[in-house]
């Protein structure tokens, strides 16, 4: 299963037993929660000392593929559930259910979605938010963190325009947005979502995405910023995120693509309301799409 080292090669011998996990680890040998062999079992199989073996075992879990537990072992980490499809999560038959972008993709899942620490207050923009939302002097921000079969995969703020939130539920805590979540009510409103602008970058988390997303030693986060609009092309949500998540693109082919921008060969290109979010993600390692750097992709919502 482990092979052997091998003794003419230049690179380091505990790199090269990372390898050799790393290996089958991407095999399927070791699954998701599965107890790697012990320090000393690696000692005998590749008769090096056990000072190799815990340098081995270090890289590995700096690329945050595996979790040591004190007395316990070291264990593969699981791997996000989620596959986010953005063109059909937003879609209005999902909303006419009663299902948040969230549930649907829980449910697709097959896992069990919650939502904690949640927080929704009044607060003073910063440029970034101000910039994308048409200068509002005060928002409501709603935070929040999601959660899949109780392991943490997101931390979310979304912001609006005040004078659309004001007295609605979405800036209330409790009982919060509702079925549909906060697209929802705002249609309700007469604001209805046309399509999104989406800012996607990776990078190593801050000590506070770590605490938040317990997160394991040189584990990376995507950061997504993503800019509602509606059908008269007015922002109206911004929302940001920082979580765990797979990232899949479906874009139609009748697309006018130019500079990392893709856009319907009838789509509008005007101003009207828009609403923001940042998520924070793991990628973890099995992304069915990474960028390096930031990218911005534009496109309808599904109906």
């Amino acid at each position: 299963m482990l092979g052997s080292l091998d003794p003419t090669s230049d690179r380091a011998v505990f790199r090269q037993i990372a390898d050799r996990l790393r290996e089958a680890i991407d095999q399927g040998s070791f699954p998701e929660g599965a107890k790697l062999p012990s320090e000393s079992e690696l000692v005998e199989h590749f008769g090096v000392s056990r000072m190799t073996v815990r340098n081995a075992l270090s890289m590995l879990q700096s690329e945050g593929l595996v979790s040591s537990e004190h007395g316990r072992g070291v264990f593969v980490r699981p791997r996000p559930p989620v596959r986010r499809l953005a063109s059909d999560r937003f879609a209005r038959r999902h909303r006419e259910q009663g299902k948040s972008a969230f549930i649907v993709e829980a449910d697709a899942a097959g896992s069990r979605p919650e939502v904690d620490n949640l927080e929704v207050k009044e607060e003073r923009p910063t440029a970034d938010v101000s910039a994308r939302l048409g200068a509002p002097r005060r928002v409501p921000a709603r935070r929040r963190r999601y959660l899949l079969d109780g392991r943490p995969v997101e931390f979310a703020v979304s912001y609006l325009p005040l004078d659309l939130a004001r007295d609605t539920p979405t800036a209330q805590p409790n009982p919060g947005p509702g079925p549909g979540g906060i697209y929802a009510r705002l249609e309700e409103l007469g604001h209805h979502l046309d399509h999104i602008e989406e800012e996607i970058r990776a990078g190593m988390p801050s000590p506070q995405e770590v605490k938040t997303l317990q997160l394991a030693s040189g584990v990376p986060v995507i950061h997504l910023i993503r800019t509602a609009f509606d059908t008269k092309a007015a922002p109206w949500r911004l929302r940001q995120r920082h979580g765990r998540r797979h990232l899949r693109a479906e874009l139609p082919a009748a697309r006018n693509v130019t500079a990392g921008r893709a856009r319907d060969a009838d789509e509008p290109s005007g101003g009207g309301t828009h609403f923001s979010e940042l998520e924070h993600t793991n990628p973890h390692t099995r992304i069915d799409e990474r960028a390096s750097g930031s990218r911005l992709i534009r496109g309808p919502v599904r109906r």
